[in-house]
């Protein structure tokens, strides 16, 4: 029987909610964290299998901040639990994004490139803030590039790919349980279409391609969440902006992520 379950995704995972009565700054502030996270799947799975659970989503998460945040906190997790006690839940985010380290005279922080959701005008401003207006329009003109060069599937898709990779040799070898799940993105199995028939064999391209089929095989959930909550055909399972799902839809990922683990003996 397993003690924990250790969760690891973006606002998919983390939640998407904002306490109506507090001001808003982020939405795991400390005065928003514990609302916008006991809406969650997490909470709602937590309350479905009566396993402790931990939700370490974050918003706006790249898959390479899944996979940086799974290994800082594995050691920490491992003092407390034995790696026979522990499941991984991890629902990936959009291969697309892609973290950036900008290093700035008084300036260090980690920014997460969202390429399909553009560079608005409110990042410009903040970049012409923290670096002044020549160089935050400087940093704005790389980004622009960026999203003109060098976003493309045969430059996401592998990293993507590779991020499986390094997480489950890490699971593995540290025996701790693990199932995956693509929160809205989807990047295996496609049949028919041709650019997500390309996003497939770049995935599963040569050896470090076959592992990727393996684990996809065995420890993927073979639909996204959102997939999930289409299916059901209903409205009201996402927000008003057609994006998020709402707390009915997260409460039925949970009921459904139940099953799934009961029937994979994983619970």
């Amino acid at each position: 029987m397993k003690k924990v379950i250790i969760c690891f995704g973006d606002s998919w995972t983390s939640g998407h909610f904002l306490d109506p009565t507090v001001e808003y700054i982020h939405l795991l502030h400390d005065n928003n964290k514990e609302y916008c996270i006991s809406k969650s799947w997490v909470r709602h799975l937590e309350n479905e299998t009566k396993i402790k659970t931990i939700n370490l989503g974050e918003p706006a998460s790249s898959n390479d901040r899944v996979v940086e945040r799974i290994d800082n906190e594995l050691d920490t997790i491992l003092n407390t639990y034995k790696p026979e006690d522990i499941l991984c839940l991890i629902g990936w985010s959009s291969p697309e994004r892609r973290d950036f380290n900008i290093k700035f005279k008084e300036f260090n922080e980690r920014i997460t490139l969202l390429p399909a959701e553009g560079l608005n005008t409110e990042q410009k401003e903040r970049f012409k803030d923290s670096f002044g207006s020549f160089d935050g329009s400087r940093i704005s003109d790389f980004y622009d590039n960026y999203f003109y060069y060098f976003w493309c599937f045969e430059e996401y898709i592998p990293r993507h790919r590779n991020n499986i990779v390094l997480t489950d040799i890490i699971l593995t070898n540290l025996n701790i349980d693990v199932i995956y799940f693509d929160a809205f993105y989807q990047t295996s199995g496609f049949a028919n279409k041709e650019t997500k028939q390309s996003h497939y064999q770049l995935a599963t391209y040569g050896q470090v391609g076959k592992l990727y089929s393996r684990i996809y095989k065995s420890k993927f959930i073979p639909y996204t969440f959102r997939e999930y909550l289409e299916s059901i055909n209903d409205n009201t399972l996402f927000e008003k902006d057609d994006y998020h799902p709402t707390e009915l839809g997260h409460k039925l990922w949970a009921k459904h992520l139940t099953q799934i683990l009961n029937d994979r003996k994983k619970i």
